[in-house]
Order: structure tokens, then sequence, then C-alpha cells
């Protein structure tokens, strides 16, 4: 039986299904994709009375062609008993049909993400609804505490936005505690300062510490002085060192006199080290004299070969066991490839396990919070553990106290361990110091008449040391400056012939030992030239020449038409990375991020190091001359005051400044926006005579192109300079 096919109207989406039929029998089904979809079509024709199948399209009968149209669930979606706007003359009931499947919209599936709702079976009945479930961002979501001195008023929304106000110390909050000898009133207050007095010394303050040959009793006081004595001398202050060949007895007093004896050589002192292809025996006595000898046996061995990259040696250089060098391929895995931040790499570079580069998605963990003075910080800055940033208030600590003189300060400043401050002013009198045997003092012990101590005990002139003469030696002299103890050795002079050297195997020797005729001793082996060294070639390798000097060894790679390029090092891509290139010099692999950024996220934070002159009675724009962090590109050296806004969203915005000292008239910081007089947060004071220093945080909803600046006021008459090191400002979007 023929085969056609047939097709319905255009604008019907369809697919062909083709199948034999024949009388009274069904028709098998046939399996098609209509627009990317898989359906089943099932077609069941019904024949007459006579066995004959009726006319596709005609009217006879009541007999017709049906179909089932099902989707790729198999689930029915339709069905048809004609379809009446087909071309004639593709209408062939013998053959086969031409359907269409019918989409509901239902095969489209919508799942809810965060903070967004999916009602509906996006059938044309029941369409998707897609709808938000995240409130509103208002501001009053971002909560404040109120620290030391400081208030908190209003919710932290555009109707009602959060006023921080600080109050000024008045002095109390610096705890002081009296220390020895110290009283202290008062409250600390202007109008109660704190009055310290401290109490007269007596003398017990001043501390003396013994040195050498001194003792010293008493207190101090007037009641009990402190008493000083000097010990005399005794001769064992003298330290005598026993030098080579010299020993030394006795403490150096007059009952134990030092003895300095001398210890005649005998030629073990003179050091022989035997070196490369030398032997030697012997300690150099005359009994038993230095023997040295030659060792030098050469076999080849000596000369060590080192491998290099992609070379193998193996051998011990001997005649026995030549050096064979053999050189190695590459297979790419000498290509080494360092993953960066945000990269991970896998594989070894060969051909067989090629490198796989594979960025990973920040997940915001990389932007790093360091806490300064007074801050914490806890989190890791992912979305499941956010930065928390928390400010500690000031304990008093802060508030640092030096000490002059006369003048001594403990304890930390806390409440828990306020400052203690003792003052002394001593003048020297209180100190009473009487002499001892030996001494004599004259003075009040002030600084216009100080204490003089006179030594008036025999001065010693040497000749208290004893020194007596041992074996070898001669004594002469006093002992004194005029008369000095004068040590001689009366052992004979060693010349160096009493050091024996003999020649060994391979040896001469001559020579007498002494300085006019040291010993001379001469190799009298036979020389090596290099050729003893052997080498042989392995694999892709050749080797020319003797080994000698005239004739060096020549080794040469003869590897035949390999020339490697770089192209066999493989490079595939990963998840969120591209390659480009073959990897030769002319076309290096070229490793491209393709995951995109964080789309939407803004953290800009910059600051200013040098002072900003601000005039007098105008809100005037800090211009920051470097940033410390720029995810999203906010901030450019161009517009140095501007931070600019790339994504529509929520921001927390914060920044800090001070004034230089001037207690003239008031000051003030803000955050500007668009650079109009239009400002989005502020906090004013009163000036005092010290620096002033203030900051702002706000959370305001802003356009991608707004830009905003961090502002400084003040109307002390004049200009004033910014202090240099807290200008700082910082733009994070949080939604």
């Amino acid at each position: 039986m023929p085969r056609k096919y047939f097709r319905p109207p255009s604008v019907l989406p369809t697919a062909v299904v083709r199948y034999d039929t024949s009388a009274g029998s069904n028709s098998p089904a046939d399996v098609v994709t209509v627009d990317g979809k898989l359906a089943i079509l099932r077609a069941t024709m019904q024949a007459d009375a006579a066995g004959k199948l009726p006319p596709f399209l005609g009217p006879e009968g009541t007999d017709s062609l049906y179909l089932k149209i099902l989707d790729w669930r198999g689930q029915v979606q339709g069905s048809a008993t004609s379809i009446s706007a087909w071309d004639e003359e593709y209408a062939d009931p013998a053959e086969g049909v031409l359907v269409a499947v019918i989409p509901t919209g239902a095969e489209t599936k919508v799942s809810a993400g965060a903070g967004i709702g999916v009602t509906g079976t996006g059938t044309t009945g029941d369409p998707y609804v897609l709808s938000s479930t995240v409130e509103a961002i208002d501001g009053s979501e971002t909560k404040l505490t109120a620290g030391t001195r400081i208030t908190v008023t209003g919710t932290g929304t555009a109707g009602d936005p959060y006023s921080i106000t600080a109050t000024a110390p008045d002095g109390s909050e610096t705890v002081l505690t009296p220390g020895t000898g110290i009283t202290i009133t008062g409250a600390g207050t202007a109008a109660s300062p704190y009055q310290i007095t401290a109490t007269q010394p007596d003398g017990s303050e001043t501390k003396l510490t013994q040195g050498t040959g001194v003792s010293i009793t008493g207190a101090g006081t007037a009641a009990s002085p402190y008493v000083i004595n000097a010990a005399p001398p005794d001769g064992s202050e003298t330290k005598l060192t026993a030098g080579a060949r010299v020993s030394v007895t006795g403490t150096g007093t007059a009952g134990a006199p030092y003895v300095v004896t001398a210890t005649a050589p005998d030629g073990s002192e003179t050091k022989v080290t035997a070196g490369s292809g030398v032997n030697l025996t012997g300690t150099g006595t005359v009994a038993d004299p230095y023997v040295v000898s030659s060792t030098a046996v050469s076999d080849g061995s000596e000369t060590k070969l080192s491998a290099g990259s992609r070379i193998t040696i193996t051998g011990t250089g001997t005649t026995a066991s030549p050096y064979v060098i053999t050189g190695t391929a590459p297979d790419g895995s000498e290509t080494h490839v360092s993953a960066g931040t945000g990269v991970t790499i896998t594989g070894a570079g060969t051909v067989g396990s090629p490198y796989v580069i594979n960025a990973t998605q920040p997940d915001g963990s990389e932007t790093k919070l360091q806490a300064g003075a007074r801050v914490s910080v806890t989190g890791t800055g992912t979305t499941g553990d956010p930065y928390i940033v928390t400010a500690t208030a000031p304990d008093g600590s802060e508030t640092k106290l030096s000490q002059g003189t006369g003048i001594t300060i403990s304890g930390a400043g806390t409440v828990a361990s306020p400052y203690m401050i003792n003052a002394t002013q001593p003048d020297g009198s209180e100190t009473t110091v009487t002499v001892g045997a030996g001494l004599s003092i004259s003075g009040t012990g002030t600084v216009g008449s100080p204490y003089l101590l006179l030594n008036t005990a025999a001065v010693p002139d040497g000749s208290e040391t004893k020194v007596s003469a041992g074996t070898g030696i001669s004594v002469s002299g006093a002992g004194t400056v005029a008369s000095p103890y004068t040590v001689t050795s009366t052992i004979t002079q060693a010349t160096g012939a009493e050091t024996k050297v003999n020649a060994g195997t391979g040896i001469s020797v001559s020579g007498a030992g002494t300085v006019a005729s040291p010993y001379v001793v001469t190799n009298t082996g036979a020389n090596n030239d290099g050729s003893e060294t052997k080498l042989s070639a392995g694999s892709y390798m050749s080797i020319t020449g003797s080994g000698t000097i005239g004739s060096p060894y020549v080794i040469t790679n003869t590897t035949p038409g390999v020339s490697y390029n770089g192209s066999e090092t493989k490079v595939n891509a990963g998840t969120g990375i591209s390659v480009s290139g073959s990897g030769t010099i002319a076309s290096p692999y070229v490793i491209t991020n393709t995951s995109p950024a964080d789309a939407g996220f803004q953290q800009t934070m910059v600051v200013r190091g040098t002072a900003q002159s601000i005039g007098t009675a105008a809100w005037t724009a800090i211009e920051f001359s470097a940033e410390t962090v720029d995810v999203g590109g906010g901030w450019s050296i161009a517009t140095p005051s501007a931070v600019f806004i790339q994504q529509t969203g929520s921001y927390l915005i914060f920044g800090s400044a001070g004034f230089a000292s001037n207690s003239q008239g008031n000051r003030g910081v803000g955050v500007r926006l668009n650079g109009a007089a239009s400002y989005i947060a502020l906090a004013t004071g009163a000036a005092t005579s010290e620096e002033w220093f203030g900051s702002v945080a706000t959370h305001c909803y802003l356009d991608s192109g707004d830009y905003v600046e961090f502002v400084m006021r003040q109307n002390s008459g004049g200009s004033l300079n910014s202090a240099t090191a807290v200008n700082r400002f910082g733009v994070i979007r949080v939604a």
C-alpha cells in the first residue's frame, strides 16, 4: 500500500505522523516531538459493515476517525472527530493523519524563590500569579543602642529619623585614687576640681644598692641613717687567666699568691689536617711524628653529576659502572598552574588528565572588616552569618596621663583600676649618710651642696698582689708602678724542628720545619687528567670528547624531529571559565573568569589622611585621597568627594571626621545627596578648646546614578583645618 505524508493548516503547531492502516483494525501509535515536547498520538479507525474504511472527511455513514492527543505526561489534552480545514489532496483515509499537540501552559513550571509567592497552575483558566512576600524597608529595621553619654531618639524612618546626641564629659568620669604619701580632695569637675597633696618624705624612699667590696646598713632616715663601709683589697681582685702551655694556681692573696707555670712544647701543639686524597697518622711528637701519605686512587666516581629537569642519571662514573644520562620528554605536567582567589584547579596538566579551572562564586566572606579602637566585629560576612559591628563604650583607659619629675602613676584609669598619682619632693638633704672606716664625707646632700665621699684608706700600689715563680718561670720586680712584676719563661724557645714529618707513599718531605727552612710536602703520585671518568650515552643523547681539559665531554640531545611548543599541554574550561589560544608562544592560553560578579552589590570605603581647609559658615565636602574597599566601583580620584550609587536599593551610609582645636563657634558633619542642599544625615555640637570630632550614620533608599558626599561645617570666623586621623566615609548596599 502506498505511503503519503499529511499536513494541517499552517496556523496549528504540528508534527507529522506516518503509519500503515488496514480495514477493521487499529493503527499503531507513533511518538513525535512538537515544539521541543514529547507527545504520544493514538488514532483509531472504525470500519463500516462492508469492512471498508469511511472517507476521511466525507459525510457518508456515522463512523469517524477518532484522535486522542496526549501531553508528555500521558494525560489526554484533546480529541477530534474531523479536521475540515485540511486540503483534499492530502486526505487519503487509507494512509495516515497529521495532528497537533495542544499545550496548556501547565508544562511551564515556576518555583517561588526567597521573598516571592507563586499561585495558579499556568493554564489560561488559572494563570501563574507572582507576588512579593517581603515587607517594605522603612529604616526602622536598623537598630541603634545608646552608649555612655549618648542619647538616641526617633524610630529610624524617613518621617521619624534617628537623632543621636552626645553629652559632654564634666571631668568626674576620670577617677583618681591616692597613692602612698598622696591625699586627693574634690570631684574632678570645673566647680570642684581635684586637689592633690603630697606628704613630706623622710629619706627612706632613697634606695641604695651595695656593690662589690661595699656594705650598707641603716634605713636612710634621720633616726637610722645609711652607713656605707668599703672592704680593703687583698689581691684577689687582680685576675690572671692561663694561656697556651701556662697554668695558674693560687688566689692572688698574701696567704695564697698566684703561681704561674709554663709547660714545654712537644710538637703536638702543631696541628696538621688531612685534606682530600691525603692520609694523616701520628700526633706530631718526637715519639709519634706525623706521617702524611696520599690516598688518591681515581676511579671516576669522584666526578659528580646532578640530574636537571627531565634528565635521569644512572651509574657511578667508574669504568665498570659508567654514568648513563637519559632525557625524558615533557607530558604537560611540568607546566604549573596556581589557583588564585576564587579559582580552583584540578587535573595534572597532561593529555590524560588536563587542568580544569573552575571559578568559585563569592559569598560575602571575601569582604574583610577590621575592628578599630573600641569596635568589635563578629560574623563572617556571608548571608547566613553576616558581619555585626559593635562599638564599646569608653571606660576611662582612653584618658592618658604622663608622669613628670617627682610623680609616679599606676593603674589603668578605669573604675576597677583607677589612676594612682604619687608625688615626691625630696631635695637630697633628707638622705642621711654616715661614713664608715676608710671613708670621709662632706656636704649636705642637696643640689647646692652634694655629698662628697673620699676614700681615706691606704691606696693599693700593686705590691699587695703576690706572684711566685713556678717551673720554667722567673719573677722579678715588686708589683708596683715603679717596679712592676716581670714574668719570664726560662724554657728553651721552640723552633719548629722538634715537630717531625715523615714522607709516606706518593709523598716527599723536604726542609727542617723551622721558619727559615719550613717543611715542604709534595705529592709524587700520578696526575689525573679527567679521562678516567667514563660517560655512556643514554636515550636521545650522544657523547663526544675524552673528558680531558683539551677534549672535554660534550653531551648532545639527539631526539629526532621532536619540537615542543606548548600546545601539547591541554587546558579545559570548567564552570565559569573560558579558555582561548592554543598554548604556544604565538598563541598562549588565555583563561577568563566568565562568572558574573555579585550583581548589584556595592561596598565603598574611602579615607583622607591629610588636613583639608574648611571655610567658615558653609558646608564643605571632604575630598578623599584613597579607597580602602571599592566593590562595585563607586569612587574615583577624578571626583574625590563623591561616592556614586551603582544600583537602585537600600544603603547604609556612615562617616566620621574632626576639626583642629579652636574654641569659637559650632561644628558639624553630615551626608549630602547629589551636591544640592539636601542633607540625609547631620550631627552638630559646640566647639571646645580641644580637637572636635563628629560622626553620622544613616540608612537610605537611593537610585542608580545618585551620589553622596561627606560634608563639614564650622563658624569660627575664619578657615579651620580638618583633623588628619579620622576622615572616613563608607557606603554599603544592604538590600
